[in-house]
């Protein structure tokens, strides 16, 4: 059958029985023994960066990422601050707004985003 056309599979078989998932693999390791073998070379490769850290031959920026990634590893990656605001008016309903607006209600405190609408129900008609 020429390619497109339905019902026309190009691996009819699928993936033989027992073959590892593309999604959890690498060639025929695992991921996780890929994380495993890594592991076990952890304090060589501390080692080295410590070398090239201390190395004055090497290049300034080489010592520069060996000594950051040493205090990244060592102390944790800084805490990054994230700046923003928060608009209570996003979740105010339509009633609230056009009290809001209209001056008979002001939002304070810190729930604004909520009022009560008890006994201003004859506002909303005007």
């Amino acid at each position: 059958m020429p390619k497109g056309v339905k019902g026309n599979n190009h691996n009819p078989n699928g993936r033989p029985k027992g073959s590892l998932s593309p999604q959890t693999t690498v060639g025929y390791k695992t991921i996780a023994d890929i994380r495993a073998y890594c592991k076990q070379w952890t304090f060589d490769a501390v080692k080295t960066t410590v070398e090239i850290m201390n190395d004055v031959g090497a290049t300034p920026q080489a010592r520069l990422v060996a000594a950051q990634m040493l205090l990244d590893r060592g102390w944790g990656k800084s805490a990054q601050i994230i700046e923003g605001t928060i608009n209570h008016y996003d979740r105010m309903s339509d009633d609230e707004l056009r009290l809001l607006v209209k001056g008979t209600v002001v939002a304070t405190g810190p729930d604004s985003g909520r009022i009560e609408l008890e006994g201003v129900a004859e506002e909303l008609s005007e």
